[in-house]
């Protein structure tokens, strides 16, 4: 709409439409002026009233060929994998409407067209089950006339954070997040044979998948067998730098499970640990069976955590970077770990520090030139029926109390293939010591300062 002639301003806003004709209201402190209105090229009639205390109202007649309004004050809401459309219209006489929808860079889809829609003039619609990309969507609304006139308007919308307050379930799609995913209090988010990208904003390092108190998620595959790989859940990261910055936090009172998925490419820098880990287990609990971890920092960091397990689950390097640590636990208790499948750290495969009750079982450690396994000032470590290969260390027990070290097989450690220091109450029974022919010391058997341990039927091959 154009409103031409001697105003003080183009403030003509329209207040009503009736049969046709649209009256617009105008508060005016002097006596009217001759006035002509434009729309789409057709001329109005216009008629004044002029009420002698400066209000001027102006009708204008375009016999009956006004085109529909467009949709204005257009908002949304996401709730999950729905976006709520909310706008205002003031035409009584729609015939219909219609909506097409655009997700990122694909072409327009027509998704909903109501037809005979009611009067009125607010208007909400409702995108159910279909917002899984979770990057960008771009809308659409028509309104239309019964002569094909339309009024046109669109919404772009750009996704953040994505949070869970109830139970959902997602199974065998593409997911894609901007931002962070949070699963909050009494919120449970399963995520079955999906694969989850996610893409970094910024500022770098800010965004994470994080699991709250009374939250969980579960990452799962379809047929609940490992074996098959092509159902799984993956999630991935998308890096603009050489440097990968989105992981899992798990706070206290959280729980993540992980079952036959695969996790890569992640890693976020924490502040309150000073580490990258892929994992963070901040007092949560996190269950980990037949997956594959890909990381190149810290795969699994525990701090304060209780009941956490891993199983059946194998950490490799990732695209030829070799991570830090495997896992890490600091102040944690009743851990376990089995069956699982380390290779080629950094920094050790496993570190286990000021914590109580941890069970290291039947893993196979494939840990060049570092230690395999280090337990520093905790109490009741149980290392038992592992494979530990080519270490420079391949047990390092120090200043840990009550650790049974049982019936594991240490091959070609090129240093010691267990330290006790300053270790008290151990007892280090049946295992097989097959030193490597290269090195210095090809020591099996290092008791520094030990105290009171309880050394039988072990067997060293040098």
């Amino acid at each position: 709409m154009s409103i031409t002639g001697h105003t003080e301003n183009n403030g003509w806003m329209k207040t009503t439409v009736m049969n046709g004709t649209y009256m617009y209201g105008y508060k005016k402190y002097h006596a009217p002026y001759n006035l002509t209105a434009n729309i789409s090229g057709l001329k109005g009639y216009p008629a004044h009233e002029y009420d002698g205390r400066g209000w001027q109202r102006l009708y204008i007649n375009f016999g009956g060929n006004i085109p529909p309004s467009s949709p204005f004050g257009l908002t949304y809401v996401i709730n999950h994998s729905s976006v709520q459309l909310n706008w205002e219209c003031f035409d009584n006489d729609l015939s219909s409407y219609r909506i097409l929808r655009r997700i990122k860079y694909g072409g327009w889809t027509e998704v909903a067209n109501i037809t005979s829609p009611p009067p009125g003039t607010g208007r909400v619609w409702l995108d159910v089950g279909n917002a899984t990309d979770l990057t960008e969507y771009h809308y659409k609304i028509y309104h239309m006339d019964a002569l094909g006139q339309e009024g046109v308007n669109d919404l772009h919308i750009e996704f953040d954070d994505w949070v869970f307050t109830t139970q959902v379930q997602y199974s065998s799609r593409e997911l894609e997040l901007n931002g962070s995913l949070v699963v909050e209090a009494m919120g449970e988010l399963t995520l079955e044979n999906v694969t989850l990208v996610m893409n970094e904003s910024e500022p770098i390092g800010s965004d994470m998948v994080e699991v709250r108190s009374g939250g969980k998620l579960i990452l799962m595959d379809l047929d609940n067998d490992h074996l098959s790989t092509d159902d799984r859940t993956t999630v991935t990261v998308t890096p603009r730098l050489p440097s990968y910055f989105f992981g899992f936090v798990v706070r206290s009172g959280g729980e993540l499970l992980v079952k036959n998925s695969m996790l890569q490419n992640s890693s976020n820098y924490l502040m309150e640990t000073g580490e990258s880990s892929m994992i963070f287990v901040d007092g949560g609990t996190v269950n980990v069976q037949n997956s594959r971890i890909l990381t190149r920092d810290i795969g699994l960091y525990l701090e304060d955590s209780n009941g956490s397990t891993v199983d059946g689950t194998e950490f490799i390097y990732d695209s030829g970077h070799r991570y830090l640590k495997a896992v890490r636990a600091i102040r944690s208790t009743n851990i376990s770990l089995y069956n699982n499948v380390f290779s080629n750290s950094l920094e050790g495969e496993i570190h286990i520090e000021d914590s109580l009750n941890i069970n290291i079982a039947g893993n196979d450690f494939h840990c060049e030139n570092t230690t395999s396994v280090f337990v520093t000032n905790s109490d009741g470590a149980v290392i038992e029926n592992n494979s530990l290969y080519r270490s420079q260390k391949a047990i390092y027990l120090h200043q840990t109390a009550n650790a049974t070290v049982k019936s594991n097989e240490l091959y070609n450690y090129k240093n010691e293939g267990l330290n006790l220091y300053s270790s008290k109450y151990a007892l280090i029974s049946g295992n097989t010591f097959y030193a490597s022919s290269f090195g210095r010391y090809r020591s099996p058997l290092a008791p520094q300062a030990v105290n009171r341990a309880n050394i039988i039927s072990n067997t060293a091959i040098l």
